[in-house]
């Protein structure tokens, strides 16, 4: 799969294959997503390269969750701290980051 992203009027496009997949507003922090499909277990891409250059090999991540309703087809039930999302980071012997990819945990 090919990934292009592109910066552009303060708005970042992600590309994959040729087509717009995602879209953020830099200046709000809105974002669109295109294609959800693109998004499944078998995508094996960064979409960006990773500088975490003295964290120890630890990445932290600040994350805001929006849940859906449940009659919006979200969860029935709620979940408690410690919640871990979707996000697979592999990393090589080297302890350097080999690819992030969405997967389950």
């Amino acid at each position: 799969m090919r990934i292009f992203e592109k910066i552009e009027n303060n708005e970042v496009y992600l590309y994959m294959d040729g087509k717009l997949r995602y879209k953020r507003w830099l200046d709000s922090g809105q974002s669109k997503v295109f294609d959800i499909m693109a998004y499944d277990q078998y995508t094996l891409a960064s979409f960006r390269d990773w500088k975490y250059e003295g964290s120890n090999g630890l990445i932290s991540i600040k994350a805001k969750l929006t849940m859906k309703k449940t009659e919006d087809g979200g969860r029935k039930t709620g979940f408690t701290s410690g919640y871990r999302p979707n996000h697979v980071f592999q990393y090589k012997d080297s302890g350097h980051l080999l690819m992030t990819f969405i997967d389950d945990i």
